[in-house]
């Protein structure tokens, strides 16, 4: 199931065999034997998936996980962790802020 949804995506998308073993950096021997014999490794798998941009789990038949192509996925992250630094580095302006107003009141409130 696996290797013919490997086929599936790649014929998908006009990749031939030999395009996606170089890609991974195997001949295309490798890509029939390891095909018809189910036999990748974990990286060879990853790759794969790499170069066929899906989630490896889309390899699997998962529907449970995103169909985000890993540029889009990678994109994504990095914004949400660009967003969190700024809703970081807002939290310390306000709380900067809030102890400059609550000073400048004391001193109002003293004089």
């Amino acid at each position: 199931m696996v290797m013919k949804k490997i086929d599936q995506l790649r014929q998908d998308k006009n990749i031939t065999q030999k395009q996606l073993s170089s890609a991974i950096g195997k001949s295309r021997e490798w890509y029939s034997t390891a095909m018809t014999r189910n036999n990748l490794t974990v990286n060879d798998f990853r790759a794969i998936a790499d170069v066929l941009d899906v989630d490896p789990c889309v390899l699997l038949g998962s529907p449970r996980r995103s169909v985000l192509p890993n540029r889009e996925r990678s994109f994504l992250k990095k914004e949400v962790e660009l967003q969190a630094d700024m809703i970081s580095v807002m939290k310390e302006l306000i709380d900067k802020q809030s102890k400059e107003i609550t000073a400048l009141k004391d001193q109002l409130d003293s004089d």
